[in-house]
């Protein structure tokens, strides 16, 4: 008998000593109906500004971002083209050409041969559609003069889409935080 009681304050013992070094979880808390329904309207206000600044960082800031990126590349473009006529200038200069002939391309990648007879002076187009009769000197000055107005207005460019990417990384940060809000609870 004494060995049978002797078992069972062992058990006893053990599982008290179990008890006391192994951690437990806290009772499930138990809410209240009125605090169960604050908790699903924050939920549900927590989605909405979630997807509210989804909706944002796509209807906006990725727009305004393909939009700027978009202006950005078609003023290289813009200054790549004013770049070559000025080496062709440049060429016409150097190979002291009064007369020559040319591919022009008409649009489309359609070419024509073009002739011309006096190279003294050449149009070239100063922006709104206008073209304006320079010599060789004149449309080379403002040709650089061009690019780096072009330049700037690029990096400008730049700069902006450098602020929105930032901005739509903010907001997915925004939105990280709202989502942790939520598992946290």
């Amino acid at each position: 008998c004494s060995s049978a009681s002797n078992t069972q304050h062992t058990q006893h013992t053990h599982s008290e000593r179990a008890m006391r070094t192994m951690p437990h979880e806290p009772p499930p808390s138990r809410q209240t109906p009125t605090q169960l329904a604050a908790e699903l309207h924050l939920r549900r206000i927590r989605e909405e500004k979630i997807h509210q600044y989804e909706v944002f960082i796509n209807d906006r800031l990725k727009v305004d971002l393909e939009h700027t990126l978009a202006q950005r590349e078609t003023i290289y473009k813009t200054i790549s083209e004013y770049l070559k006529l000025k080496n062709n200038l440049e060429l016409i200069q150097a190979e002291n050409l009064s007369k020559l002939k040319a591919l022009v391309n008409l649009g489309a990648d359609c070419f024509v041969q073009a002739k011309v007879p006096d190279t003294t002076y050449v149009y070239v187009h100063i922006g709104l559609g206008f073209h304006c009769q320079f010599t060789l000197d004149e449309a080379i000055e403002f040709i650089g003069k061009r690019e780096a107005h072009l330049s700037e207005q690029a990096e400008e460019l730049s700069v902006k889409s450098a602020e929105i990417s930032a901005r739509i990384k903010l907001m997915y940060e925004g939105i990280a935080e709202l989502l942790q809000l939520d598992t946290r609870k």
